[in-house]
């Protein structure tokens, strides 16, 4: 019996130390906000440093939650419900996960809700009495919004023969169709445009990256500055005769001497699919500080009044550029069988076209304005004769041309195609 009690009052004791170790005076915890400015607060967001934003610690007797203001790309604000641990004499360790249903924005002024969850992110990291904090975060793309994207994706450079000898499939491709006197000149666009459009984007871009912690990456060539003299609308019959090899295939390769620049993993934008569209959300405030001006929202907005000079209509386009403001790049996509089409429909460009329709019976004048204009520069009369041959090549005498043929389009699609790497 003697021994019985000793072996229980001896559990008891060890519970009570335990409970004494576990428990924490989270009335010691710093509750103030701690910036990254001020270097009180030391963030990384998938191993990437934070410059602005800020932690906050907020605990009681029962929980405590970690908020994290201007941190997580696209996200103003999220909040997680943490574990507290004492980690030694005035420092406390923290751990905690949170779910995400709301879509990032390129501006977080803006927020949307969305189900199901997005993305998840998970933290830990330490806090002192002393108001220092150490956060490390972590992002990833939920299961359902990967959509079996994920992963690297090469731009399609190969493709064979279709109908009327054609290629089957373009880097970069347009379908137009239109009715009545429209569809001859609906269907040399598509050709025209999509071969034109592939040369360039194969000689520009090379392949794309989804990764599964959201981040978007690329390899792309950086753009030519050097002026390359009087635009030559080519012969279409020749760049295809040139892109024949001896398989009998096209191919859509790029030039010898082309040097790929990859886009680093620096959370500079995002991505995530849901209900049918792709969507990449740019990290505008990484762009600033990495040097890039014209991410400015404010700078964007303030352009659009030389477009409501020209009679573009403004109530239609306003709310396009709020909408992506609000969701980023939208794309439909089709996946199948390691080949995956990115595209915008006329569904999707009617609203800004038709912004733009108005416009162009002005466009019309100031082009006439400047034909019968003596004192002109040579660089404008070169820029005026260049148009003026794309608008013969794709059958336009003069701007406003483009309306009729527009009003009467049923169908029209532009895509980028990729293969799975």
């Amino acid at each position: 019996m003697p021994l019985c009690a000793l072996v229980c009052a001896l559990a008891f004791s060890v519970s009570c130390d335990k409970d004494n170790a576990d428990k924490i005076d989270w009335k010691e915890i710093p509750s103030e906000i701690l910036t990254a400015e001020s270097g009180n607060a030391v963030i990384t967001v998938n191993e990437v440093p934070v410059k602005i934003g800020y932690a906050k610690i907020s605990a009681n007797s029962d929980n405590a939650t970690l908020t994290l203001n201007n941190v997580i790309p696209g996200y103003r604000k999220v909040e997680m419900g943490i574990d507290l641990k004492s980690a030694g004499e005035g420092e406390w360790s923290f751990s905690g996960q949170t779910s995400l249903t709301a879509s990032p924005s390129m501006v977080t002024l803006f927020s949307v809700e969305a189900r199901p969850t997005i993305y998840e992110i998970s933290s830990e990291g330490k806090i002192t009495s002393e108001g220092k904090i150490t956060v490390v975060v972590t992002t990833k793309v939920s299961e359902e919004a990967q959509a079996g994207l994920a992963g690297t994706w090469n731009l399609l450079r190969t493709a064979a023969p279709g109908a009327n000898l054609l290629p089957s499939a373009y880097p970069m491709q347009v379908t137009w169709k239109a009715d009545g006197e429209y569809a001859a000149t609906a269907a040399n666009l598509s050709v025209a445009l999509s071969l034109m459009g592939s040369l360039d984007i194969a000689d520009r871009f090379n392949s794309m990256t989804f990764h599964e912690d959201g981040n978007v990456t690329a390899e792309y060539k950086e753009e030519d500055s050097e002026d390359k003299g009087d635009f030559q609308m080519p012969d279409v019959q020749t760049l295809l005769k040139a892109l024949i090899g001896s398989d009998g295939k096209y191919h859509f390769n790029a030039g010898p001497d082309t040097e790929w620049i990859s886009l680093p993993k620096a959370n500079l934008a995002f991505w995530y699919a849901l209900q049918g569209y792709c969507y990449i959300v740019p990290n505008l405030a990484a762009s600033a500080e990495n040097g890039d001006d014209n991410t400015n929202a404010l700078d964007i907005m303030k352009s659009l009044d030389s477009l409501k000079y020209l009679g573009v209509d403004m109530t239609l386009l306003l709310p396009q550029i709020q909408e992506m403001m609000k969701y980023g790049l939208r794309f439909k996509y089709s996946e199948e069988d390691g080949s995956l089409e990115l595209y915008a429909d006329k569904e999707m460009c009617d609203p800004v076209v038709n912004a733009f329709l108005p416009a162009l019976p002005n466009l019309d004048k100031i082009l006439a304005e400047m034909e019968s204009n003596p004192d002109i520069s040579a660089e404008e009369k070169a820029e005026l004769l260049a148009l003026k041959q794309v608008m013969k090549a794709f059958g336009f005498e003069k701007p406003s041309d483009f309306v009729p043929l527009w009003q009467n389009t049923r169908t029209f699609r532009i895509s980028i195609n990729l293969v799975k790497a």
